[in-house]
This record gives C-alpha cells, sequence and structure tokens, in this order.
C-alpha cells in the first residue's frame, strides 16, 4: 500500500476463524518412511493391503497427490469404525478449508499423520499453521504466470471486509456477532450480482486512491493482541514443510500502535 504494509496477523486468524494460533507445532512427518504410508492405510481403515499395489491408489497417491475429498467422504460412510470416522471427517474438514491447493478436490498425505492420535488434534496450532500456508499461497500468486490462487479463502475475503470497508461492495451490512463466535461469519448470506466488468474496474479505482483513513486498523477492538498474545511473536511460523517470517513490528497499526520504521527483513 502507498501508506504502508499491511497483512493478515495471528489474532485476525483468531478473531475470523475461531481456531487455537499457539498450541503443538505441526511439523513435518517423515515422508520417506515406509510407515508413513503404512500409518496411512491404518488411519483410513484400509483393510485390503492390495489396494496400495493398484496405480491410482499407491505410494504416490498417498503421499503426494492425495485423497480425492469425495472418496474420503465416502469412507466416513462406509467405515464402521468411529474412529476412522472421524478421521476421514477432519481429514476433508481441514484439509479442503484450512490448506486448499491448487487442485481444489484432494487433500494432502502430509496431513494424515496430525489425525493419527485424535486426543492431539485439538491442541495443535492450526491457526498459525494456517496462516503460514496462506503466506506461501500469496507469495505464489503474486509470482508472473501464476494462473490463480489457493489457500483459506474464507480467511482472505473476510480479513478484507473487516479492514476495508470500501471493498463491501454488493455485501448487505454485517450481521450482530454471536458472543464467542468467529467474525468471519459476520459476512454470511449470498453477495448481490452485477456486472462483472463494472465492479473490476470500480475495484481498481478504489484501490489505485486508498489512504490510510479508508482502512479500518482495529475492527476487532483496540489493543486486539490482549485476547491472543501469541499474535506479538516475531519469528518463523510453519507448517509442515512451508515455513515463512511472521513480524508483527511492520504493521504495528494493526495492534493499535503507531508505526516506526521497521527493522530489516534479512
Amino acid at each position: 500500500m502507498p501508506f504502508g504494509e499491511m497483512t493478515i496477523t495471528l489474532h485476525d486468524v483468531a478473531f475470523l476463524l475461531k481456531i487455537r494460533v499457539d498450541g503443538e507445532l505441526l511439523a513435518a512427518p517423515a515422508r520417506g518412511d515406509p510407515s508413513f504410508v503404512s500409518g496411512i492405510v491404518a488411519l483410513l481403515g484400509i483393510s485390503d493391503k492390495n489396494e496400495m499395489a493398484v496405480p491410482s491408489r499407491g505410494l504416490r497417491w498417498y503421499e503426494g497427490g492425495g485423497m480425492l475429498v469425495d472418496e474420503a467422504m465416502a469412507r466416513v460412510s462406509a467405515s464402521s469404525d468411529e474412529s476412522v470416522e472421524a478421521r476421514c471427517y477432519l481429514l476433508c474438514l481441514i484439509g479442503s478449508t484450512l490448506f486448499v491447493d491448487k487442485s481444489y478436490d484432494r487433500v494432502r498425505g502430509w496431513l494424515y499423520s496430525y489425525f493419527r492420535d485424535l486426543a492431539m488434534v485439538g491442541k495443535y496450532a492450526w491457526g498459525a499453521g494456517a496462516l503460514a500456508w496462506m503466506y506461501r499461497q500469496l507469495g505464489r500468486s503474486s509470482r508472473a504466470g501464476s494462473g490463480g490462487f489457493s489457500g483459506c479463502l474464507t480467511l482472505l475475503q473476510a480479513w478484507i471486509y473487516e479492514y476495508f470497508p470500501s471493498l463491501r461492495i454488493n455485501r448487505r451490512a454485517p450481521e450482530p456477532m454471536t458472543e464467542g463466535g468467529p467474525f468471519a461469519r459476520r459476512w454470511e448470506g449470498p453477495i448481490r450480482g452485477g456486472d462483472l466488468q463494472r465492479k473490476l474496474d470500480h475495484y481498481r479505482r478504489l484501490l489505485d486512491g486508498f489512504t490510510a483513513a479508508h482502512v479500518d486498523w482495529l475492527p476487532f477492538g483496540a489493543n486486539p493482541s490482549r485476547a491472543f498474545p501469541r499474535s506479538l511473536y516475531r519469528g518463523v511460523i510453519r507448517v509442515y514443510d512451508v515455513a515463512e517470517t511472521y513480524d508483527p513490528s511492520r504493521v504495528l497499526r494493526q495492534f493499535g500502535y503507531r508505526q516506526v520504521i521497521p527493522d530489516p527483513v534479512i
């Protein structure tokens, strides 16, 4: 922006999605370990070991390309084991919301290992992992020749609506918040239609004329990091093999402070 930097912060994730931004690290599983595939077989309740020999369901399918969301959901209804049902459901839910990639219809193999112990699911820092994933996808989409974008688009779109009131084109007024609910739900409901080219031209004019006065710097109230102190963390956030720099000193106005010249990134 001509008036300085802005980014999605950890407290934005916590307020908008109401998921944990601190907790256990979503570390990378050992993909080269043969137990990785055998663990997936057990995780998904696959009893026929010959299934792993089928080309479309071999090592690359489970470990690399991932499982079709529809097939994972089919396993939920087909299984008689409640733990398998729960794991497949969580795999679909988290894989198709927080960690979406450009396949759009698959959930990747590296997610499977996080559901081996169902008691651990609520202890992971899913919010920090989702933000690291989003940062990586934003970086990729900004490259020349990029033909699309992925990541948690609910997070990105709700963040835009909260911070940039003038970009709420064809949106109803935000719904009143229920106590403790995710702020992203304020923007539920259909978007009113209109001419797409006309809207695109309007957005471009708005962005070209943006100033600091067009930003709602504190949509969640004064001192938002008080509710989520982890948002002031400075360092690296990670999920699987994705590691991204997180530096709130570059966006102090989003924390209610006066912006100063930040330290160099490197």
